[in-house]
């Protein structure tokens, strides 16, 4: 990879905050990948802005995350999880490590070191991504922490129970375009542990090949409260007035979305004038946030987060 010798100055004038909204609002797929991203904002946003600048070095004139020298037990973990429901051999694990109820993001001291399932998932300057086996519905990510001392502390993250899967419309069936401006799609959910949110954070309906050539209906579905990252020395700061909770779960009863057990209804409302027979498609997505036994941790707290799933239809 060839970094640029001077970062570009955008990257440095712009806020986390105000690039991410400026790359939202650009096209509606990533509208939806921005919903479907946050439970783990926090984390993310940096990430997207170094992607977004075409690399990290922006971040190199930045002062480093402080390090940590504490035990396990003065240490709350932040965990998102990507691709669980996904058919992939792996998830990507995103880590964040703090001290006490500070927003601070914290490095850790060499040679400490935290895994996943036996893999390397010690956040970095250069990397706060990587990559964990995929655990099976009903299994447990076990998630060490060996300080710089060499005690371990072993906390164990279950993956929920259950199936994540549109119902209906399935994928493949002919779908009259709605008259009355609103098509129900049911699809069912693990169900998430206890001390757990859920966020049905995404639902589309679209028109044409490719994607929304000729049209989509994405009703506003509330979401869950976020922290706001922010930038104070160089140092990303996290405003996060709860570090020990999952958010609440925004309504589930709210005239789009009903939940059953496993089994959500998600009324896709809006306007269906423009659509046309022919290809389109269903897209839903949720995030469940658990906070798993500590074990020696102060706090836990595990997102599974990112989860999309789409249908390919036939309107007719």
């Amino acid at each position: 990879m060839i970094f640029p010798r001077r970062p570009p100055t955008e990257c440095l004038s712009v806020s986390l905050s105000e690039k991410q909204t400026q790359t939202a609002a650009r096209t509606p797929s990533t509208r939806r990948a921005r919903r479907s991203l946050l439970y783990y904002l926090p984390l993310v946003s940096l990430v997207l802005a170094i992607l977004a600048c075409g690399s990290w070095m922006p971040y190199r004139k930045a002062a480093p995350p402080p390090i940590s020298h504490r035990p396990a037990s003065d240490l709350r973990l932040s965990l998102g999880i990507r691709d669980q429901y996904s058919d992939k051999p792996t998830v990507v694990v995103l880590v964040e490590v703090h001290e006490g109820t500070s927003g601070q993001a914290f490095g850790l001291a060499k040679p400490a070191q935290l895994t996943c399932n036996g893999q390397d998932i010690t956040p970095t300057l250069q990397g706060f991504t990587h990559t964990c086996p995929r655990q099976p519905p009903g299994g447990a990510y076990l998630i060490a922490y060996t300080d710089e001392h060499g005690a371990t502390t072993t906390v164990t993250v279950p993956v929920p129970k259950g199936v994540f899967a549109i119902l209906s419309p399935l994928p493949g069936a002919h779908v009259p375009i709605p008259t009355n401006g609103a098509l129900p799609v049911r699809f069912s959910i693990p169900l998430p542990a206890s001390q757990a949110s859920l966020d049905i954070n995404t639902g589309i309906a679209w028109c044409g090949a490719p994607q929304w050539t000729c049209g989509e209906v994405a009703p506003p579905l509330p979401s869950a409260a976020l922290a706001t990252p922010s930038v104070a020395n160089g140092t990303v700061v996290t405003a996060t007035p709860d570090l020990v909770s999952c958010p609440p779960s925004p309504p589930l009863e709210n005239g789009l979305v009903s939940v059953r057990g496993d089994q959500v209804t998600l009324n896709m409302t809006g306007n269906f004038g423009s659509f046309q027979p022919g290809p389109g498609g269903i897209s839903v997505g949720m995030s469940e946030c658990t906070m798993p036994d500590p074990a020696g941790f102060a706090s836990v707290r595990a997102t599974f987060v990112d989860n999309l799933l789409n249908a390919p239809i036939i309107w007719v």
